[in-house]
C-alpha cells in the first residue's frame, strides 16, 4: 500500500514542480521586461525633458520664447507621446496646439496676441505632470528623484 502511494506521489510532485519552476520563471522574466520597459521609457523622455529644463530655468516664468525652444519641447513629448502617461500626453497634445497658435504670433498675427502666454501656461501644466510622472518612475526604477528639484522650482513660479 505505502509502495503504490509512493508510486503516485512521485511524479505528481515532479510535475507540480515543474509547474512552479515555469511559473516563478515567467514571474521573473514578466519583472525584468517591465523594468527595462521603465528604465527605456525613462531614459526616452523623461531624462531629455528634465535635461532640457535644466537649460530654460532661467527664462522662467516664461521659457519659451522663440519657436526653436517651441519645438524642442515638441519633439521631446510629441514624438515619444508613447512613453509618456495618460494625462501628460494629453497635455503633450494640448501643447502642440497651442505652439500652432504661438508659430501665429511669431509671424505677427495680431489675432493670436495671447499665444505666447498660452503656450507656457500649457507648458507649465503639462512640465508638472511629467516631472510628476518622472517621480514616480524613478521610484519604481530605485533611482535619484531628480525631477523633484524641478518641481519644486516649477512651483515657485506659480
Amino acid at each position: 500500500m505505502i509502495f503504490k502511494f509512493i508510486n503516485v506521489i512521485t511524479p505528481l510532485v515532479s510535475i507540480i514542480s515543474i509547474f512552479i519552476s515555469h511559473y516563478l520563471g515567467m514571474k521573473k522574466s514578466n519583472k525584468k521586461l517591465e523594468k527595462e520597459s521603465l528604465q527605456k521609457r525613462y531614459e526616452t523622455v523623461y531624462i531629455p525633458y528634465i535635461q532640457l529644463l535644466a537649460r530654460s530655468f532661467p527664462l522662467l516664468p516664461y521659457p519659451i520664447n522663440t519657436s526653436e525652444v517651441a519645438i524642442t519641447i515638441n519633439s521631446i513629448t510629441l514624438e515619444n507621446i508613447e512613453y509618456l502617461g495618460k494625462n501628460s500626453s494629453l497635455l503633450a497634445i494640448d501643447y502642440y496646439l497651442a505652439m500652432l497658435d504661438f508659430f501665429e504670433y511669431c509671424n505677427g498675427n495680431k489675432a493670436y496676441s495671447n499665444a505666447k502666454d498660452k503656450i507656457n501656461t500649457t507648458f507649465i501644466e503639462m512640465t508638472q505632470e511629467i516631472l510628476s510622472e518622472a517621480s514616480q518612475l524613478s521610484k519604481e526604477l530605485k533611482l535619484a528623484d531628480i525631477s523633484q528639484v524641478f518641481y519644486n522650482e516649477i512651483q515657485n513660479y506659480q
